[in-house]
């Protein structure tokens, strides 16, 4: 079943960053489990993502409700495992679909409490805000990050907010950050 674009709206509680073109992959799951691995895994192109969920894009339609492991392949930090729930899904062009899902949980991970991070939205431009506020992967402390830029890819058009840390100047990028920042209250 889809939605339409009017029923839709911004429902998530986290600021969306949009991350166009990353590569994920998924599987649905059936029961707690991934059912045939080897033959159900397949991929999918990133179009935003928070702490909370994120929206991709697939070529079939799926069903509000279903439930789906992700796995978002970071390109500076380790591979996120996450049990997702979709929540949306509307017709794009010619057999595209755009699902958004909610994360409900991270594979051998808990997720960040909401009051742990911070989003400053001034001069929130094309989906990517200004600043974020996380603790750094680098220097381990908490500071704000800056937008330095926007990293574009080939062969298809990719978006991949670049962010600066305030503490030790060092370039992430926004699955990198919600990644680590998710992990951390795992050492809680």
């Amino acid at each position: 079943m889809t939605d339409s674009d009017s029923s839709l709206g911004n429902k998530r509680s986290q600021t969306r960053f949009l991350c166009i073109g990353i590569e994920l992959l998924y599987s649905p799951i059936g029961g707690n489990i991934v059912s045939d691995v080897a033959n159900s895994l397949l991929t999918a192109t990133s179009h935003d993502i928070s702490m909370g969920g994120m929206a991709f894009d697939i070529d079939h339609e799926m069903q509000i409700g279903e439930q789906l492991l992700v796995t978002i392949k970071s390109p500076d930090s380790a591979n996120e495992m996450l049990r997702t729930e979709v929540r949306w899904c509307k017709a794009l062009e010619a057999n595209r679909y755009r699902v958004g899902v909610l994360i409900i949980d991270i594979i051998k991970q808990a997720e960040i409490s909401e009051g742990e991070y911070q989003i400053e939205q001034l001069e929130n431009t094309d989906g990517v805000p200004n600043q974020a506020m996380f603790i750094c992967p680098a220097c381990k402390q908490k500071g704000w990050f800056n937008l330095v830029g926007k990293q574009e890819g080939t062969p298809y058009p990719t978006i991949l907010p670049l962010y600066n840390c305030s503490h030790c100047n060092t370039t992430r990028t926004i699955p990198s950050l919600l990644s680590f920042n998710r992990a951390l209250s795992t050492e809680d």
